[in-house]
């Protein structure tokens, strides 16, 4: 088994039916990959599309769990993949047609851990609407400590580099991004191929409004955790480079943390809580690094709230005059 595909299913019946009809217009033979579809207890009509598949497709693998989150849902794939080479597809997304006999060719020619492919946005309705930018070199193979990171869904990874690292099924925003970094700093070759690939689909929903709760806080809190954890375990003589890596990461969640679960409310206990983690872990030193983006997080609480209140009320007065001075110019011209 050249490749597995992993398929998290909840809740997409819509887009469904698209997405397996694109897995299966491919020019590679049927026993050459598997595609594991995990239902992760989807209320919809989901589960009699795959039933449907399945009678068409024998290299159909078909999971069902109570619903437990994408993350469980991705980590019952993994258990379950034999092939070479795994992947993962969003259910509501699609790929182009004939591109898994390319893929596989790259990544064995190569013999890579780690390949980044080429993404497009799409609307509901299928239409394009952003074609893919230049987002890596082709001819460039680097270990994963060096080649940027790219956390979104077509990456295909070595089985042998994934090993026994999972999902963690308790950071409901960004789960991906730990997934990635922990396989990737593992990783001895990496690449990126520029072939139209993956479709994504752009939805309205309410990531902005769940970004901003108390779970998706603690589960950037766990994220720093898992990370600093996984680094200690893996890299015990830490160098440079493996620091540099993991601090990149963990500085994009503590980021997250003050820009969607800080500065939207001022919140003294969720700030003391990060400042506590921080320092436990002798992580005092992000603070700085972060504090470029968001002045005096580095400080104390009272200096950065009172701070951040000046500066909002001073975009407000801008944003207000800014107003005002358009009005004027109308009425005078």
């Amino acid at each position: 088994m050249k490749l597995s595909i992993i398929i998290p299913v909840y809740n997409v019946e819509k887009y469904l039916h698209n997405c397996l009809e694109s897995i299966f217009d491919q020019n590679i033979p049927l026993d050459a990959y598997e595609v594991i579809i995990v239902n992760d207890g989807s209320p919809d009509a989901s589960k009699e599309i795959i039933e449907d598949f399945q009678k068409k497709y024998l290299n159909i693998i078909y999971i069902e769990q109570e619903n437990k989150g994408v993350s469980a849902a991705r980590n019952i794939g993994l258990d379950s993949a034999t092939g070479t080479y795994i992947t993962f597809v969003d259910p509501d997304d699609a790929v182009y047609k004939n591109t898994f006999k390319s893929i596989v060719a790259r990544v064995e020619t190569y013999d890579l851990d780690v390949l980044y492919l080429n993404i497009e946005a799409y609307d509901e309705a299928g239409t394009l609407l952003k074609k893919s930018y230049k987002i890596g070199d082709d001819e460039i193979i680097s270990d994963g400590l060096t080649h940027p990171r790219r956390t979104f869904p077509p990456t295909v990874y070595s089985r042998k580099v994934i090993n026994t690292t999972r999902f963690v099924t308790t950071i409901t925003i960004g789960e991906d991004t730990v997934f990635n970094a922990m396989v990737q700093s593992n990783a001895s070759r990496c690449s990126y191929f520029s072939m139209p690939y993956y479709k994504y689909t752009v939805r309205p929903d309410s990531a902005s409004r769940k970004i901003r709760t108390e779970k998706a806080f603690e589960g950037f809190l766990i994220a720093i955790e898992r990370l600093v954890a996984y680094r200690n375990k893996n890299f015990p003589e830490t160098n440079a480079k493996q620091k540099d890596y993991f601090d990149s990461v963990m500085g994009v969640f503590l980021s997250r943390i003050v820009e969607f679960n800080l500065l939207p409310l001022p919140n003294k206990k969720r700030f003391l809580k990060v400042k506590k983690l921080l320092k436990f872990n002798d992580l005092d030193y992000l603070t700085a690094q972060v504090s470029g983006d968001f002045k005096f997080f580095n400080s104390n609480y009272s200096t950065f709230l009172c701070y951040q209140v000046w500066s909002q009320f001073k975009q407000s007065f801008l944003g207000f005059a800014y107003k005002i001075k358009q009005k004027i110019v109308k009425i005078t011209t």
